[in-house]
């Protein structure tokens, strides 16, 4: 399986050094497990974003992941409906689900709101 890296701040914005710090210094755990992945139809499922996100500065590509399928179908959906009021019709996608192992993860649970 590739090897992927994440950054942790929105592109659009100024990096808040203070918050990288603050999460670098979080303990990290191993995960293995199922994620999901939504892509245009023909393209692999493997390989990266490297157009510049909320989560990359395009120095490297990242793979946008969900640890449900729901979330990976309502993350494209928000995407294709952002500016448009009706889905495009003509651009199909699939859903993927994937097996990962990943050495260094960073647990942040919901909080209890």
């Amino acid at each position: 399986m590739p090897r992927f890296t994440f950054n942790t701040w929105p592109v659009q914005g100024r990096r808040d050094i203070k918050l990288l710090d603050a999460i670098d210094a979080l303990a990290t755990k191993p995960f293995v497990g199922t994620l999901w992945r939504v892509v245009r139809q023909g393209r692999n499922p493997l390989a990266g974003s490297s157009v510049g996100g909320r989560w990359d500065d395009r120095t490297f590509d990242v793979l946008y992941t969900s640890k449900k399928a729901e979330g990976a179908l309502a993350e494209i959906r928000f995407h294709l409906t952002r500016g448009q009021p009706v889905i495009p019709s003509k651009v199909k996608y699939t859903l993927f689900e994937l097996s990962a192992e990943i050495p260094n993860c960073i647990d942040l649970p919901r909080s209890a709101t």
